[in-house]
C-alpha cells in the first residue's frame, strides 16, 4: 500500500495544473463578459442586430463564470477531502491498530474526493465550452457589424 506521502505527491500536481486551467477560463470568461458589456455600451443604436448578438454573448460568458467559480468551489472540496482521507489512512497517532478498521472509515472521504473531482472536471468543461462558444458569437457579431 503506498503511503500518505506518495498519494499526496502524485494528486498534488494534477490538482494544481487543474486548478490553473481553471484560473485561465475564469478568466477569459471575465475578461469575455466585461467585453460584452463594454460593446454593448459602445454599438450604435442603428446596429440592431449586433446588439442582438452581444446580449446573448454576455449571458454565455456569465455562465461560464458561474461554471468556474462551481468547478474551483469542487475542486477545493476534493483536495479537503483527500486531506482528510490521507489523515485517516495514515494517521499520525495510531489510535486504530487494525487496519481494516481504519481503511472503512477512510472509504467516504475517498468516495467524497473522487465525487468532487468529477464534478470538478464537469463543470470545468462546461465553463471552456462556454468560453468557446461565447467567442464565436461574439466573433460572428464582431463580422457583421
Amino acid at each position: 500500500m503506498r503511503t500518505a506521502e506518495e498519494i499526496m505527491s502524485a494528486a498534488k500536481p494534477m490538482i494544481d495544473r487543474l486548478s490553473d486551467g481553471l484560473k485561465v477560463v475564469g478568466s477569459g470568461n471575465t475578461a469575455g463578459l466585461v467585453g460584452m458589456i463594454a460593446a454593448i455600451n459602445t454599438v450604435q443604436a442603428d446596429h440592431v442586430h449586433t446588439v442582438l448578438l452581444l446580449k446573448p454573448t454576455a449571458i454565455i460568458f456569465a455562465i461560464g463564470i458561474l461554471l468556474f467559480a462551481g468547478s474551483y468551489l469542487f475542486l477545493m472540496y476534493s483536495y479537503i477531502y483527500l486531506e482528510t482521507y490521507l489523515a485517516l489512512l495514515h494517521p499520525n497517532v495510531e489510535p486504530l491498530p487494525e487496519e481494516q478498521i481504519r481503511l472503512v472509515r477512510a472509504e467516504p472521504p475517498k468516495l467524497a474526493s473522487v465525487s468532487y473531482m468529477h464534478w470538478s472536471l464537469i463543470l470545468g468543461l462546461g465553463s471552456t465550452f462556454a468560453f468557446f462558444l461565447g467567442f464565436v458569437v461574439a466573433f460572428v457579431g464582431l463580422v457583421r457589424y
